[in-house]
């Protein structure tokens, strides 16, 4: 539901668009902090490569993102979440989160978070922890739609401590019967409950009379469909004079009992606290002004009263069906965890209660709203979420039934019934362990007319899922339980006694009982006996594996030995009905198991092994048909009845190889297009499945090819790859002068060895583009000359402009000097001197002409002998602030090639990295923002406000950078199809990049977010820290990584494009 409710000027807090958060102390709840934290960040699947970048994306299937950690400014027990989401159909999105706990130190796992948004593109959500410093949320998306994703952003977060609060301590106000025992509910009050969430604290004027009903919110929703399913008996609006936020309403009718949990870490210490929390989140947080369940119930039986209003108040626990409906929350998220003896106890009573009250038949279902509904339901029913969880949703068939056999009580006979009976006395849920064996006595009183004889035995219906549970031990007749007495005679009562065997699955079931009568009577009456098993501790750990070698021959075997320690609480056995053996985790199936059966590794070896003791497994395994790298997971299997949780460490791997064959095809570069005549390094990446290392010294490749087609400078990229490890070939290819398809095979070899039979190969086309790739536009570029008089020349000849008119043509070598008197530019060269009163610019005759700054001293500190004065393109000289200043105007690739921020030797697909993104820096501040706002040029070449920028002199000497520029020629960064900012810098201190931020405050650049950069082995930062780390860049180029695969790791969700594709 949604209210909207205006709350005090104590209560409001602004979230501001950064990672950091706030602290408030709030004057309206007694003892309750908040704090609040922001993650501007933006997620979408990433798009698959193609070869065209103008088709629409193609997305891939999956993706898990996580969070950094964030630390609380104060100790606290829950958080809010809320977000802006878009999931198109066959899409989906799933939120975690996690908390570092207090009194353990430690992090609790995932809990799985509810999506309670209410509207489109809103997400918001809750979980509750015990005392937590820190919190830290995953995000996994998935679709099956190649042409859709979902998209998420702008998480906010609101952490609260209500652990602080001061309450006398609970007295019980009433009491629910079930069976011959009763519970107490626990008063808001008791809880903590502050009174003052519930009141309106705005201007009642402004309020219209259908503000705050819950009948209002759901027929609008509805359209006014189900009108007569939301009638309303009675509404209160005020209390004690003050206006309420939610109004407190009375449906005509209560018909359904909805079932919810609540995202909880397991085993909450403090569950009132943990109820307060939800309570302001409900009233505040939300804005309704209420929680929005009936009632509560914790792991321990407690019982809670929710809603202020007593019996039947409309709830707020699920949207559009809360008028008609009792929400019961269970605190625990059920999905992972089994619902404890005691809350299932308090919930059976509580759901009889509730039903008893509003005369709800709980077998029974009924259309509600757009649906037929069951009167006792999981809130999965009623909406699209996991909600109550697994392990509560899959008990509510056994919960209708057993206080569906409560509240019927005994049947009615006629006073001429030759058999009848009723039971005495009342009994509970019985609660066994597992492996557990219990008797159970039934008194039943015979109030029939015909005496009962020793052929009077008790009968079970028959329930497979049940029986797998617990057994009734049937004997041959299918009897549970023979008349204890020889003969039962009208009036009297007789006695049954059911053993019972819990099996060693966990659960809760039940069973319909009725007498066989003298052998052959049987009525249609039945009673029914609900039983509780413990779920078991079958936790282990793994002692040791021994794999007798690290490969396997096709077709042939290799002896495993594997052993595990017993943590759990059940003595495991290698027979009876709960046989252990390792199998495949969930029912899966390993190649390397041999046989029919590949399920099964091998049976536990011992007879017997207690908790603490170690089992051992002895089996072997087979080479599988396909070669390759394998990796057999497995767990503790318990005859076929249930599996124990594996632990991350349950695995072996092996390599697995045919003798014909010892590589196998992955990947190759995208680089599928060539232009006639044009050189580039291409490559292919395979794995080594095989018992060989690969090394270059033993690495050789054959290649058959067209003629017309060079083929050189073949390498292995590794050092060495290892088995089952993968490696790039890479080697040049010098396309041919005639358009057409080509195919290059290519067989590796090593120490002389044929790595497979066939050849691999690698395609690619050669297509004739006379027309430029893309519409170049200039950069403008201020150089850091200090001079009053500058001194331009050139290699050949060049022009003087003023105004956009030729004034003069000069012939290379000759020196043209500027200078300014504060109000006219003079020009001299020779014996001729030219006074104009607007500034000159100097532009090449031909685009091979090179302009150089005579007087310029720009030398490196290495090699003082060059002097990086030199520049393609055109020099303007003019005064700027009193300062002459000299700016270069050129075209962008150009630009790029004079960016000195590699060396030469760097690795290739490091030099193309560093193109692509110093492309995208300049042209980020040609066309999108000012860097230097009023100012007649774009960039300076200093490094310590834009890109080291040495022109020429660079651009001459480093000629691999310059084939990089080439290869990537218009090539830029964007994210969802704008140009970026792509900053760069030196090195980390080898754990992770920073965001904008953190360093520079920016809330706008998701792209710009905090990366793990272990592959740079360094030991503090040099640079900023944002964006691409020089040092990992290398690193990763060094391991084989692509420059599109760089920068897609650096700069969080972005694309590459062409110019001409913005």
């Amino acid at each position: 539901m949604h209210i909207a409710k205006k709350i005090s000027a104590a209560l409001i807090f602004t979230i501001i668009a950064s990672l950091f958060s706030y602290t408030f102390i709030l004057e309206k709840g007694d003892g309750v902090k908040i704090g609040t934290a922001y993650d501007s960040i933006e997620l979408y699947l990433n798009p698959e490569l193609q070869a065209s970048t103008t088709s629409a994306p193609a997305y891939q299937k999956d993706k898990v993102f996580i969070s950094n950690e964030f630390q609380a400014e104060f100790p606290f027990n829950a958080v809010s979440i809320e977000w802006d989401e878009s999931i198109p159909d066959a899409t989906s999105i799933d939120l975690f989160i996690k908390f570092l706990e207090v009194d353990t130190g430690e992090w609790t796992d995932w809990i799985a978070l509810d999506n309670e948004g209410g509207q489109d593109y809103e997400g918001y959500s809750f979980a509750v922890t015990n005392t937590a410093t820190a919190f830290q949320y995953k995000v996994s998306m998935h679709s099956d739609d190649s042409s859709q994703t979902p998209y998420l952003k702008d998480v906010s977060f609101q952490y609260v401590n209500t652990e602080d609060n001061n309450f006398e301590e609970p007295t019980a106000l009433q009491k629910l019967e079930f069976s011959d025992g009763s519970i107490d509910i626990i008063s808001r009050a008791e809880w903590g409950a502050d009174e003052d969430y519930r009141f309106y604290d705005g201007d009642e004027d402004e309020l219209e009379d259908d503000d705050g009903k819950s009948s209002a919110i759901e027929q609008e929703l509805w359209g006014g469909l189900y009108d007569d399913e939301l009638e309303i008996a009675d509404t209160t609006m005020y209390e004690d004079g003050e206006r309420l936020t939610w109004a407190q309403e009375y449906p005509e009718d209560v018909t359904k009992i909805i079932i919810h949990h609540t995202a909880t870490t397991s085993d909450l210490d403090d569950p009132e606290a943990a109820i307060r929390a939800i309570y302001y989140y409900h009233a505040i947080s939300r804005g309704w002004g209420d929680i929005g369940y009936n009632y509560i119930i914790d792991q321990y039986g407690n019982v809670y009263e929710g809603r202020a209003g007593g019996e039947g108040v409309v709830g707020g626990h699920s949207a559009g069906f809360n008028v008609g409906s009792i929400g019961i929350s269970i605190l625990g998220n059920y999905e992972e965890s089994e619902l404890s003896y005691d809350a299932l106890v308090s919930l059976m009573a509580l759901i009889q209660d509730q039903a008893e009250e509003f005369d709800i038949d709980v077998e029974g279902s009924s259309s509600f709203r757009d649906r037929i509904l069951e009167n006792v339901s999981g809130h999965k029913d009623s909406d699209a979420t996991a909600c109550p969880g697994e392990h509560v949703y899959e008990l509510l068939p056994y919960i209708r039934s057993s206080i569906a056999s409560a509240i019927e009580g005994d049947y009615s006979y006629g006073s001429t019934t030759e058999f009848a009976y009723e039971a005495v006395g009342d009994w509970e849920t019985l609660n066994l362990d597992p492996e557990d064996e219990r008797e159970f006595t039934f008194k039943l009183k015979n109030i029939g007319t015909a005496t009962w004889d020793s052929k009077t035995y008790l009968v079970a219906n028959a329930d497979y899922s049940a029986d797998l549970i617990v057994d009734l031990n049937k004997d041959s007749s299918k009897s549970i339980a023979y008349l204890d007495e020889t003969s039962v005679a009208p009036g009297n009562t007789g006695t049954f006694t059911i053993k019972l065997n819990s099996n060693i699955q966990g659960g809760f079931v039940s069973f319909d009982i009725t007498p066989l009568f003298n052998g052959y009577k049987k009525t249609s009456n039945y009673i029914n006996l609900p039983v509780y098993v413990e779920a078991p501790d079958l936790s282990y750990e793994v002692v040791d594996i021994d794999v007798g070698s690290s490969r396997i021959e096709t077709g042939h075997e290799v002896a495993v030995s594997i052993k595990i320690k017993n943590n759990g609480n059940i003595t495991w056995k290698n027979d009876g009905d709960y046989p252990l053996y390792l199998g495949v985790p969930d029912d899966g199936e390993s190649e390397l198991i041999g046989g029919f059966d590949k399920t099964k590794y091998g049976l536990m070896n011992e007879a017997e092994v207690a908790p603490g003791e170690t089992a051992t497994f002895d089996f072997n395994i087979e080479g599988p048909t396909a070669s390759g790298y394998y990796t057999s997971y497995f767990t503790p299997v318990f005859g076929d009845v249930v599996e124990a949780d594996a632990t991350e460490d349950s695995y072996f791997e092996i390599l697995a190889y045919d003798k014909s064959n010892k590589a196998e095809f992955v990947s190759k570069s995208d680089k599928t297009e060539f232009e006639p005549g044009e050189k580039e390094e291409v490559w292919i990446q395979l794995e080594n499945i095989g018992y060989q290392t690969w090394t270059d010294d033993n690495l050789t490749v054959g290649f058959v090819k067209q003629v017309g087609i060079t083929v050189s400078n073949y390498y292995l990229s590794e050092s060495s790859v290892e088995p089952g490890e993968t490696g790039k070939i890479k080697f040049t290819i010098s396309a041919p002068g005639e358009e057409g398809d080509y195919k290059i095979y290519i067989k590796p070899r090593v120490s002389g060895s044929n790595l497979v039979q066939k050849y691999f190969y690698y395609e690619f086309s050669v297509v004739d583009n006379d027309e430029s790739n893309y519409e170049e536009p200039d950069v403008r570029v201020r150089l850091s000359t200090d001079m009053d008089e500058p001194v331009i020349t050139a290699d050949s000849g060049f022009d003087m402009y003023v105004d956009d008119k030729m004034l003069r043509s000069f012939d290379g070598g000759d020196d043209v000097t500027v200078s300014f008197d504060g109000t006219n530019y003079k020009v001299t060269s020779g014996g001729f001197a030219w006074v104009v009163d607007s500034y000159p610019v100097f532009k090449p005759q031909s685009t091979s002409t090179v302009l150089r700054i005579d007087n310029f001293e720009n030398r490196p500190s290495w090699n003082t002998s060059l002097n990086d004065n030199k520049y393609r393109g055109s020099i303007e000289v003019r005064d700027i602030d009193g300062e002459m200043a000299v700016i270069n105007e050129l075209p962008l690739e150009s630009y790029v090639k004079g960016v000195a921020e590699v060396s030469n030797s760097d690795p290739t697909e490091k030099l193309k990295t560093m193109a692509v993104i110093a492309r995208t820096y300049a042209l980020y501040y040609v066309r999108m923002d000012e860097k230097f706002p009023g100012m007649p040029y774009d960039l300076t070449d200093d490094p310590n406000e834009c890109q080291k920028y040495l022109g020429y002199g660079y651009e001459s000497r480093s000629p691999n950078m310059g084939s990089a520029v080439d290869a990537t020629e218009g090539l830029i960064v964007t994210y969802l199809g704008k140009l970026i900012k792509t900053p760069y810098f030196n090195e980390t201190d080898g754990t992770k990049t920073k965001s904008a931020e953190e360093v520079w405050g920016w809330t706008n650049t998701p792209y710009l977010v905090s990366v793990p950069d272990t592959l740079c082995e360094a030991d503090a930062f040099s640079g900023h820290g944002v964006g691409l780390s020089g040092c990992g860049a290398t690193a990763a180029a060094e391991n084989g990584s692509t420059y599109d695969e760089i920068i897609e790791y650096y700069y969080t969700g972005v694309e590459i494009l062409s110019i001409n594709d913005l």
